[in-house]
């Protein structure tokens, strides 16, 4: 697997900001108001699919990245060094 530096914040904040509004425009052109609970429970679905293939998509892309060197002192690079193996568990 090749790995890349770091992720492009800008190109992650488009991509959120497309998925938002992709969840946005679902929600808008349901009428929940009106809607039976399986309706609702369908939209709330949807929404989840978006946001969950988002989530996916960012997680793969960040399995492909060179974690940056922890900067700091001794004890500051041991503390962040133990969350961060934590997360990956």
């Amino acid at each position: 697997m090749l790995l890349s530096k770091q992720l492009d914040e800008t190109k992650y904040l488009l991509e959120r900001d497309a998925v938002q509004k992709a969840i946005l425009d679902v929600y808008l052109n349901s009428n929940i108001e009106a809607a039976s609970k399986e309706e609702a429970g369908d939209v709330l679905r949807k929404c989840m699919e978006i946001d969950n293939a988002f989530a996916d998509n960012m997680l793969a892309k960040g399995s492909s990245v060179v974690p940056r060197r922890i900067k700091g002192n001794l004890y500051f690079k041991s503390y962040w060094a133990k969350a961060n193996a934590k997360l990956k568990d």
